[in-house]
């Protein structure tokens, strides 16, 4: 494809900086209310033709989260929607409860905002209605292909439409065609390399149910198993969002990951109508309710090319984590964050909101919002792997993590350990820190 003989899109023709957005989920609709809110000129590709599709998944929005969607005018929004998690409640096998904990109310009352499950679809139209120009939000527009220029940037989608801009933030997810072209020009042998850190041991049954007797509204449930656990939250109305985490055969490496379809989902669940997830609901009596489920292979992935040229990720295309303490969004939006506060500091401190800062440039930008990302995914990517082979108790350590330390330290200790992990978590730095968060 050359650059001279592209008809650009009107979308493309701009003399300011702009950024193309690969991807309108959490991490693009984070870019793209963060871009808006420092006047940086930007579009979002979205592949699929609604940027908030019916995928049959929640997602859980911790303080961490919740601070920056303040600042992006999106949190009473949520707020008016959702139900907070109060109480936490540890279950064995049998469904008898082994630990209650009240660790959501103290981490609430500390940070100022309470951790919160709705679904996924509902997020994404909450902040969809919150960016400001929706004529910057082009669905059905998959990336075919990236081309990189002396002076900029170019996509071609599969539509034919082509735009032009200075950088590219590739937030499209575990598949990321934005890594595969950084891949493409970091050489065959990095590549791979790079590719192979990209496994999956367990796999995931996400599901959202109508109110089911015996859940009570706020509650949060988690059932230990051996080679499986379930995670039950309830949301507004007594809705149920529920996860059936499974062991598989064996773990798979990046190029043989399997996929699953809806008679593996249902042939999954059924195996487990008649586990306890309490004393009187059995996973059967939620499942029976059941609106939607999907069964997903759980990607663990932790790369070290961030970035490449005047392509940068952001999200499950760079650090993909399981989902056991709801934290891989919220790692979506911190790394946003991250990120757009170094962009518009080389934007401001160059004076190049309305020129084109060089590649070199630019990539100064991404070294520095990798460093100061690196270090707390890596560590939050830990905890939520681990946390996923300890609630299946998986070995001996993660029987004694799970079963044992808990009970041994008191929930003072977990309470230490969370507001250690959010404690720290970053912020949009040109807006302005909402009043209701309490701690740095």
């Amino acid at each position: 494809m050359s650059s001279s003989s592209l008809s650009f899109s009107s979308s493309s023709s701009s003399s300011n900086f702009k950024v193309l957005i690969v991807g309108g989920g959490v991490g693009g609709l984070t870019a793209a209310l963060s871009l808006a809110k420092a006047g940086i000129d930007y579009i979002v590709l979205e592949g699929r033709p609604d940027f908030a599709p019916t995928l049959g998944a929640s997602i859980g929005i911790h303080a961490s989260g919740l601070r920056v969607l303040d600042q992006l005018g999106v949190v009473d929004s949520i707020e008016k929607v959702t139900e907070p998690v109060g109480k936490g409640i540890i279950h064995r096998k049998d469904g008898s409860e082994h630990l209650k904990l009240n660790i959501f109310e103290q981490i609430g009352a500390i940070f100022g905002y309470k951790f919160t499950f709705t679904t996924r679809q509902l997020l994404l139209q909450l902040m969809y209605d919150a960016v400001p120009d929706k004529s910057k939000l082009l669905p059905n527009k998959k990336v075919k292909v990236i081309q990189e220029t002396k002076d900029g940037v170019i996509i071609e989608t599969t539509d034919g439409a082509v735009y032009k801009g200075d950088m590219v933030i590739g937030a499209d997810g575990v598949h990321s065609i934005v890594r595969d072209h950084i891949f493409n020009a970091i050489g065959e042998e990095k590549a791979l390399k790079e590719k192979k850190r990209m496994t999956a041991t367990y796999s995931c049954i996400y599901g959202i149910s109508d109110p089911v007797p015996g859940i009570q509204t706020g509650e949060n449930h988690v059932v230990f198993r051996n080679g499986s656990s379930f995670l039950v939250a309830t949301g507004k109305g007594g809705i149920v969002y529920w996860f059936l985490f499974e062991k598989m055969e064996k773990t798979y490496q990046y190029n043989e990951i399997p996929r699953f379809s809806e008679q593996d989902t249902d042939a999954t669940a059924r195996k487990y109508m008649d586990s306890q997830v309490t004393g009187k609901v059995t996973f059967g009596d939620i499942y029976a309710r059941c609106q939607s489920a999907i069964k997903v292979p759980l990607e663990e992935a932790l790369y070290k090319h961030w970035h490449h040229g005047r392509c940068v990720l952001v999200g499950d295309s760079v650090h993909k984590m399981t989902p056991n303490v709801g934290q891989g969004g919220n790692s979506a939006i911190e790394s946003v964050a991250v990120l757009i506060n170094e962009l518009k500091h080389t934007l401001d401190t160059q004076q190049l909101s309305t020129r084109h800062p060089t590649e070199q440039q630019l990539t100064a930008t991404f070294e520095r919002y990798q460093k100061k990302r690196e270090k707390r995914v890596k560590s939050i990517l830990k905890f939520a792997n681990n946390t996923t082979r300890q609630q299946a108790l998986e070995g001996p350590v993660d029987k004694f993590m799970a079963l044992y330390l808990p009970k041994i330290v008191g929930s003072s200790v977990l309470v230490k350990l969370m507001v250690k992990q959010l404690t720290g978590s970053p912020y949009l730095d040109f807006v302005d820190k909402p009043k209701r968060s309490l701690v740095k």
